[in-house]
């Protein structure tokens, strides 16, 4: 039997020349850990190199959303802030990885020698911090920023852990270590220029040493450092596209719990239709009409940097990586 070939994995074979290759999963697919196996595959096949960038765990974002709604208000956050924690940890332990390695980058440096469980413990007293500086200073965009973007970093912890438990050297890496974007906190813009040197400094040393960046979706910062939100809620795929356009990748690969860009929401509609191939045009106008799938930013904002190059998005199954999924193309 033929193994049927993706619409991208065509489009590679046309490739001579190595290039990045951005790999987005969004929250349905870091729930269930099966990108391990397909960035493993992608590893193995292909002479380009993947880039990998994961969501908040599907129900995450509600959950910190509600925390900072609380605080504001001065009523108990304690409940969604032990959800956060404990929701993470179990998945942890339920996916028999909170025993194993889960390096991750901090200040400049690779935390290695740190299992699963004390990567997310990290990550919780990260949390914890942010939450008492909103308790004191008041709850600002700035600080809303900083803790509704934290469920990219528990994930981001967990996806390393699966990756090396597959044989896939990795380590965790936070955006906001490389892109560089405007202060407006909640829906901030990329700055190209400071963010390509950045993403040189960062992720050219761990391609050269054959470590795939898990890098988290959603957040960046400031150039003096405070955390942004990319593109407000949703922004992870514009972390993705973002990536390409700083490190010279021509192609983005989203993963969601869909087989692509239908008419409208196949879990819903048994007569949608799913679409092959769509502009950027028509892509971004979804967006703006309320399809989730991508977000509008995520086009719209990369649209004139790439202009003079070859640039393709393909949006696919995380359960159906083989289907052909939908080739978003600037034509």
């Amino acid at each position: 039997m033929v193994k049927k070939i993706p619409m991208t994995e065509r489009y590679l074979q046309q490739k001579t020349e190595p290039k990045p290759v951005i790999f987005k999963f969004g929250g349905t697919s870091t729930a269930n850990g099966k990108l391990s196996g397909i960035v493993k595959e992608f590893k193995e096949d292909s002479q380009d190199f993947p880039l990998v960038v994961v969501s908040a765990i599907v129900g995450t974002t509600n959950r910190l959303i509600e925390l900072c709604d609380e605080i504001e208000q001065g009523r108990t956050w304690e409940s969604q802030y032990w959800d956060v924690w404990h929701s993470h940890d179990a998945n942890a332990l339920n996916s028999g990885l909170y025993a194993k390695p889960a390096p991750f980058l901090k200040d400049g440096k690779i935390q290695e020698d740190v299992y699963l469980g004390e990567a997310l413990h990290d990550a919780s007293v990260t949390l914890l911090t942010e939450i008492e500086a909103a308790k004191t200073e008041g709850m600002s965009p700035r600080r809303r920023a900083a803790i509704q973007t934290m469920g990219e970093i528990f994930s981001n912890r967990i996806q390393t852990a699966h990756l090396i438990d597959h044989g896939v050297p990795a380590v965790a890496v936070d955006a906001a270590d490389i892109l560089t974007t405007t202060d407006d906190f909640l829906n901030a813009k990329i700055l190209w220029e400071p963010s390509k040197e950045k993403a040189k400094k960062v992720l050219d040393p761990l391609i050269a040493e054959d470590i795939v960046p898990v890098i988290t979706g959603f957040r960046g910062a400031t150039s003096d450092g405070q955390i942004t939100e990319l593109g407000g809620r949703g922004g992870s795929n514009y972390t993705a596209t973002g990536l390409a356009v700083i490190t010279d990748a021509n192609l983005v690969k989203i993963y969601t719990d869909v087989d692509g860009i239908f008419t409208r929401d196949p879990n819903k509609y048994k007569d949608a239709v799913r679409h092959d191939e769509i502009s950027f045009t028509d892509a971004i106008n979804m967006g703006k009409d309320g399809h989730k799938i991508v977000h509008p930013g995520a086009l719209e904002d990369v649209l004139d940097v790439i202009k003079d190059r070859e640039f393709v998005v393909w949006v696919g199954n995380t359960n159906n990586p083989e289907g052909p999924g939908t080739l978003i193309t600037k034509q």
